[in-house]
């Protein structure tokens, strides 16, 4: 999922969220969500529109991994406290 804006998550993730509880009909069944972003570099953002990127905020992680079925988020780790 490309970062979007914040108020696209909730809808976004209970979609997932119900795929990931929901025994399959056929196929796999996924285990979670990895979400590159919101907190991503400007400078190596990729394809996700710059509007989105926030920088880290902790408040916001958890309004989003508790809003659904996200087990990964990446967070750049050029922000400050968050790698070398």
């Amino acid at each position: 999922m490309p970062t979007t804006e914040p108020a696209a998550y909730p809808d976004a993730l209970a979609v997932l969220s119900d795929l990931v509880t929901r025994p399959p009909k056929l196929g796999a069944r996924p285990l979670g969500l990895h979400l590159e972003g919101p907190f991503l570099s400007s400078l190596r953002r990729g394809a996700h529109r710059p509007e989105f990127l926030l920088p880290p905020d902790i408040q916001v992680a958890d309004e989003v991994v508790l809003g659904g079925p996200v087990r990964i988020m990446t967070v750049a780790r050029s922000f400050p406290g968050c790698g070398s």
